[in-house]
């Protein structure tokens, strides 16, 4: 259920996205070179949970690039997504390259851990494929 979920919202590329209210923007960013990157992508944003995940850190990183640089592989990543949506207002297609970052992480880890871990990639994985399909243009 996504019914009390926050909205992003970016007026000037035309986008939004819902995401948890559990979920924290923790870096946004336009136009910028970002440490390690090869591109530069239009917008940046970084969300993460440090709420429900405690075993596991779970992030995602979602970037408004060019075709090319969507279709470049993210390397060593927990999952990614290339999404493409047509701005309502300009025609243009956006090419969005979502990517999910993981590490055990919060506490220590215990070998008893397991399951605890197994439930939290369970909710990551639903929160993911939410937001993902949450990707659209502005109305």
């Amino acid at each position: 259920n996504t019914s009390n979920w926050q909205t992003y919202r970016n007026e000037e590329f035309g986008f939004e996205f819902d995401y948890p209210k559990e979920w924290n923007i923790i870096k946004e960013s336009c136009n910028n070179k970002i440490d390690g990157w090869a591109i530069v992508p239009k917008i940046y944003l970084e969300i993460e949970n440090k709420k429900d995940f405690k075993v596991r850190d779970f992030s995602i990183e979602i970037t408004l690039v060019t075709k090319e640089e969507a279709e470049m592989p993210a390397g060593m990543v927990f999952d990614e997504f290339m999404k493409i949506v047509e701005n309502k207002t300009t025609g243009e297609k956006m090419y969005f390259k979502i990517v999910a970052n993981s590490c055990l992480g919060g506490i220590c880890w215990q070998p008893d851990q397991e399951l605890q871990a197994m439930e939290e990639t369970e909710l990551f994985l639903e929160h993911w494929e939410l937001i993902i399909n949450s990707i659209k243009p502005l109305e």
